[in-house]
């Protein structure tokens, strides 16, 4: 792919983990520029140390909105998504219609590759908990019943890779209910 990069049909959005120092999103950003060509429309964000889903949410519209402004107050410019860890999982919800009146906006995602992220939950999770973020993200919480919830009207492709034996996550948790990693 390096030797014949091919340009992206759309923005893409490489949205990194929670606080993961391995593959940060600019890593990926680096390598996607190197495939697609130094021209490529790009968009790298990071989650660091977000507090809470919505903050989530909300840093992701915010790039996607700074970077490709849209007229549409409900909807961002159509985007493909590069998802690492929660990065997958957030883009989801970011692409849900929003439970804040004052913050229509959604992501319009067309395509989701996510790698590795808590689709249904997380393993580690079930096991922690100490914040509402955390609990959210256990399997069958609250959080990921709504979500899932929205998936049938989503409207947008979604491609979960796994690592296999992944602790944090765990396996067969990385793909959307109903759809196999």
């Amino acid at each position: 792919m390096y030797d014949d990069p091919r340009p992206l049909d759309r923005p893409l959005v490489v949205i990194g983990g929670f606080f993961n120092p391995f593959v940060p999103p600019s890593f990926l950003t680096g390598h996607f520029r190197r495939m697609a060509g130094s021209n490529v429309d790009i968009v790298s964000v990071s989650l660091g140390l977000s507090g809470s889903m919505s903050e989530c949410r909300g840093r992701v519209l915010d790039a996607v909105e700074r970077a490709y402004p849209s007229d549409d107050p409900h909807w961002t410019v159509a985007v493909d998504v590069v998802g690492a860890s929660l990065g997958g999982l957030v883009a989801r919800y970011a692409a849900a219609p929003s439970d804040n009146p004052a913050h229509p906006r959604r992501l319009k995602i067309v395509r989701l590759f996510s790698v590795s992220s808590p689709q249904q939950g997380s393993t580690l999770a079930s096991a922690i908990g100490f914040t509402r973020f955390h609990r959210d993200l256990r399997p069958r919480s609250e959080f990921m019943r709504a979500l899932a919830a929205q998936d049938a009207g989503a409207g947008y492709e979604v491609y979960p890779y796994v690592l296999l034996r992944d602790g944090i996550v765990g396996a067969r948790y990385t793909a959307p209910l109903g759809r196999k990693s």
